[in-house]
């Protein structure tokens, strides 16, 4: 099973509603194939594992990788993979279909339409700056003024401090 297959079916199996337990109440079985309770959906795509909640058959936007956004760098990767999952399963619900589509195949594949279009993935690099000469000697001047600071009172040393410090 591809990854792009294995998503659908995650998402299909997640936002169904159909658990096979008969002992659920009609009103109970109605709610949830309707879309009417937010659901949490967690699954694997691209060896990154993504999860969002839907409601109404729409995905949350906001809830998309949303507990890895602590992490700037996992979240973007995250976001990326799920961005891409949104895309793959709309295409790959829309150019196969069933036979006969249900409702709940035609409402999952608008739900990953949807999402393809309207999700926004996060972007994010994060890198060292690169400093200049000039940054590395105010640095150096600022931390010598710093240093000679320890111990002393003299008003001005702090001021010479606080004058190349500036900004820092």
């Amino acid at each position: 099973m591809n990854s792009v297959s294995a998503a659908l079916a995650a998402l299909m199996d997640a936002v169904s509603g159909l658990s096979g337990q008969f002992g659920e109440g009609v009103a109970s079985h109605l709610t949830t194939t309707a879309g009417l309770q937010r659901e949490h959906v967690e699954t694997r795509y691209q060896g990154q594992v993504i999860d969002f909640d839907t409601l109404h058959w729409r995905v949350l936007n906001d809830s998309v990788c949303a507990n890895k956004r602590q992490n700037a760098m996992a979240h973007t990767r995250c976001s990326q993979a799920a961005s891409e999952m949104f895309a793959s399963t709309c295409r790959e619900m829309t150019s196969n279909p069933p036979t006969l589509p249900s409702q709940r195949y035609n409402s999952t594949r608008r739900m990953a339409c949807n999402a393809a279009v309207s999700y926004r993935p996060s972007v994010g690099n994060i890198q060292w700056a690169e400093t200049s000469a000039a940054d590395d000697l105010a640095e150096a001047e600022c931390n010598a003024a710093t240093a000679a600071l320890l111990g002393s009172n003299d008003l001005d040393a702090i001021q010479y401090q606080r004058r190349v410090c500036a900004g820092r």
